[in-house]
């Protein structure tokens, strides 16, 4: 039981940070969450833009709107929001 509780902890946490709405200075929008899901699974911000059809110029904004939300400076310090390190 205490480990089927432990995964829903971590399944809550993820989908409250998911929306911005456990760290993030204000909710995240639906096009910043796109790009978290390109963050998190490792892709550039180049990668990020030809997937979504947006100039390279448009998602790093939309990189820099979600880092300044979480109070992050990069995406290793992202990567450890998400991962429960930070």
């Amino acid at each position: 039981m205490a480990m089927a509780l432990r995964g829903v902890k971590w399944f809550h946490r993820q989908l409250m940070l998911s929306y911005g709405l456990l760290v993030a200075d204000s909710p995240i929008t639906a096009s910043e969450r796109r790009v978290v899901k390109g963050l998190l699974s490792g892709k550039s911000e180049l990668e990020i833009a030809e997937k979504l059809g947006w100039t390279k110029a448009t998602t790093h904004g939309y990189v820099t709107q979600v880092y300044r939300k979480f109070n992050v400076r990069g995406r290793p310090e992202f990567a450890a929001l998400w991962l429960g390190n930070k």
